[in-house]
């Protein structure tokens, strides 16, 4: 903050309007301090992280697009870790908890997209096995029992893992241990109630918008081949 001409405090912004002629005159101005940095910093890592989205993205589109051939299929894990984010970062802000350092959300959105999109991808991946023999709610059955213990065991390994990251006395540490641990908690619930859900409620059409240039292969006989060799 700053004293301004008419005795009032400034805060940043008026601070730079206020004095923006004074840049016309050949004269520079910059702030410095810790809300100018943190500003600067904050607005940084947004446009940084909006960029590697952007760019990340496509890409992992297109991954999903080869992995399972339909678009429909494709669209579902992406869909699912975004719902984890947002839904991490509603139940943390509700509960009053926002002090946050400025690298957590980034990492808590990096950790939601890619996790949610891995264990969205083990179950949808099981499911579509076991319906090409059985219906839809007997093939959910089977990967719930199958994928989603493995991912269950999976998600509470890794929370049970943070807990030691507190013991550190560190205020980054904490924030990325509440951040983390909230993320990786709604990943599970959506994963192992949200999804088996909505793949029984589209059954056969999850293999919708199909990519027309992808042969359908047997994955499993060319994996087993595979071990074979190995």
């Amino acid at each position: 903050f700053i004293e301004g001409n008419n005795g009032r405090v400034l805060e940043t912004i008026d601070v730079l309007s206020e004095y923006l002629d004074v840049q016309k005159g050949g004269l520079e101005l910059y702030l410095t301090g810790a809300t100018p940095t943190i500003k600067d910093l904050t607005h940084m890592e947004k446009r940084d992280l909006t960029f590697a989205e952007k760019l990340g993205m496509p890409f992992v589109l297109v991954v999903l697009l080869f992995a399972f051939g339909s678009l429909t299929a494709a669209l579902i894990p992406i869909m699912l870790g975004g719902m984890a984010v947002v839904i991490t970062f509603a139940c943390l802000s509700l509960s009053g908890y926002q002090d946050f350092d400025i690298i957590v959300p980034s990492v808590v959105t990096m950790i939601g997209l890619g996790i949610g999109i891995d264990y969205s991808l083990f179950l949808i991946m099981r499911y579509r096995e076991e319906l090409q023999q059985n219906d839809s709610h007997q093939a959910i059955a089977i990967a719930i029992a199958t994928s989603g213990k493995s991912i269950f065991l999976s998600g509470l390994t890794v929370m049970i893992s943070l807990i030691g990251l507190p013991l550190v006395h560190a205020k980054l540490f904490l924030n990325l241990t509440v951040g983390t641990f909230a993320v990786l908690f709604i990943l599970l619930l959506l994963t192992l109630t949200f999804l088996p859900s909505l793949l029984c409620l589209l059954g056969h059409r999850l293999n919708s918008f199909s990519i027309p240039f992808k042969k359908k292969t047997n994955q499993r006989k060319y994996l087993y081949r595979w071990t074979k060799h190995i």
